[in-house]
Parts: structure tokens; C-alpha cells; sequence
């Protein structure tokens, strides 16, 4: 390679690396900001925050019941339904029905729980019974149950006698 190529080569070079050392320096192009107008009397000063839409409830559900499943229901205890939003009160105490008919009033603890104690004050002893809450119960936006719920249970027994002891003879 002769001189002369090679100092081309070098001048090149260097005006390359003295070009990529200003481009580097330099800071990208952003626009400067301009002025806002000031707001006159009326006009909102924020943008405003955009509001949440709810959405739907979906169908209430019966969530707990006592007595549960299998259990007696003592004599001075309320029947208590849960269910698993607020519901609307009316709409669920006219679902309900319950099979002997028990004369009491329903209670409501919340916007959830509901209970019934008969208007005497005490179940009947040994008694069974069927409760249903049809479709007409509804959540308080007035979506219903999405099938209707039924159930049995009994209250406590009378005692008996299972063994006597010592064992007859």
C-alpha cells in the first residue's frame, strides 16, 4: 500500500471518527413545549377522571345454610340463610316457603343473612321440614337465583333410651 492511499485512509478515518464524536454529542430533537391558554370562568381547570362502570352481579347463590346438612336444628335456634351478595329483602322473603308452615317473622342481619325463628319462640321437637327459595329471590340490582334451592332438616328429637345398664337378666 502506497503513502498516499494510506493517508487517505488515515484522513478518512478520522474525519469518520470526528463525525461520529459531534453526532454523539448532540441531543435528539424534542419539541418545546407550549403554553396553555388559561381557563376562563366555567371551564374546567383538570381533565376529569374517568368513572368506573360496575359491572352486573352475577346470579345470587344460596351460600350457607343452618342447620347444615345432616345437623339437627336446636329448639331455640333461628333457621339462617347466606347468600353470597345483598339481596333484596322483599323479593326473598316471598320465595321462601316452608313445608309444615311455621308462623314467625324473618329478621335480616346485613344485606345477606336472613333468619326465621317460629313466633312462639321454639321449634317443635322432632319436627321435619322442607324449605325452598325459588327463582323470584333477587340480588339487590334485581338479577334472581339462577335455580331455585330446597332443602331438608329436622329439629332436635325427644330422647330415647338406647341401652340400659346392666343389660336385662
Amino acid at each position: 500500500m502506497s503513502v498516499r492511499t494510506r493517508a487517505r485512509m488515515t484522513t478518512g478515518l478520522t474525519l469518520l471518527l470526528l463525525l461520529a464524536f459531534f453526532l454523539s454529542a448532540c441531543e435528539p430533537i424534542t419539541p418545546r413545549p407550549t403554553s396553555q391558554p388559561t381557563p376562563t370562568a366555567g371551564e374546567p381547570t383538570e381533565t376529569p377522571v374517568p368513572t368506573r362502570t360496575p359491572l352486573p352481579l352475577p346470579p345470587p347463590r344460596l351460600l350457607e345454610r343452618q342447620p347444615a346438612a345432616a345437623e339437627v336444628l336446636p329448639l331455640d335456634a333461628p333457621l339462617v340463610l347466606t347468600f353470597d351478595q345483598p339481596m333484596d329483602q322483599a323479593s326473598v322473603e316471598a320465595a321462601i316457603t316452608i313445608s309444615p308452615a311455621v308462623e314467625g317473622a324473618f329478621t335480616w342481619s346485613g344485606e345477606r343473612s336472613i333468619s326465621l325463628l317460629p313466633a312462639s319462640g321454639e321449634w317443635p321437637r322432632g319436627q321435619h321440614y322442607r324449605l325452598t327459595v325459588d327463582t323470584r329471590a333477587r340480588n339487590i340490582e334485581g338479577t334472581p337465583l339462577a335455580e331455585s334451592v330446597a332443602f331438608e332438616f329436622q329439629t332436635v328429637g325427644f330422647v330415647t333410651v338406647s341401652q340400659v345398664m346392666p343389660a336385662p337378666d
